[in-house]
């Protein structure tokens, strides 16, 4: 542990936790078609000459971990949370941004030093400029409900909560059932939200 000296005292400081920041992004040159546009500018389903092409797709991401607790008598049992996240252009991506933070606990037993314990938040948006064109393609082709075989389920963002316990089964196997639960699942607001196990 690191020291300081303070009027000719010791002063004991504590040692730094490990961590990893990363931030990034993107730039493409490949073309890619825009999801909502057409070549004319006009809304794409009201169009018939297809969508309008851009000369790059671009985005960002960010990965953060971090140990935020060590127990001092026991070196393996540690907290560390995390979180990390992509955006990306609202021009040519139907999914815009992702974002998911959480937290894993090792070694919450004594008698099980290897085990995990997990929990995250993970929610995925949908591009409201992909949803007002599905909110559009339904008016022109008249379908406005589920019962109509054309009907496009409009899509806005999915969120699921996960929780899981890892346990070492032997040196080269590790088991992790997780529950789960999921709202709007597909992004559909009007999917019932589901519980899962896995």
């Amino acid at each position: 542990m690191p020291s300081s000296t303070a009027n000719g005292r010791s002063l004991l400081l504590p040692a730094p936790t490990p961590g990893e920041y990363r931030v990034g992004g993107y730039y493409s040159t490949t073309k890619a078609d825009d999801f909502y546009l057409a070549a004319d500018r006009a809304q794409e389903p009201l169009s018939d000459i297809g969508f309008k092409s851009h000369n790059n797709k671009h985005g960002a991401w960010w990965v953060v971990q971090h140990q935020v607790y060590k127990d001092a008598t026991n070196p393996a049992r540690a907290l560390t949370l995390f979180s990390d996240a992509t955006v990306h252009d609202k021009a040519t991506n139907k999914i815009d941004r992702y974002i998911q933070a959480g937290m894993f606990y090792i070694s919450p037993f004594d008698s099980r030093p290897n085990d995990k314990i997990g929990f995250g938040v993970a929610t995925i948006h949908v591009n409201n400029r992909f949803k007002d064109l599905e909110q559009l393609e339904n008016t022109v082709s008249g379908a406005d409900d589920y019962n109509a075989p054309l009907f496009i389920p409009p899509q806005h963002s999915e969120t699921k909560v996960e929780l899981y316990y890892g346990f070492l089964v032997s040196k080269w196997l590790t088991a992790r059932p997780n529950i789960q639960y999921v709202v709007s699942p597909g992004g559909v607001n009007d999917v019932d939200n589901a519980w899962i196990a896995g």
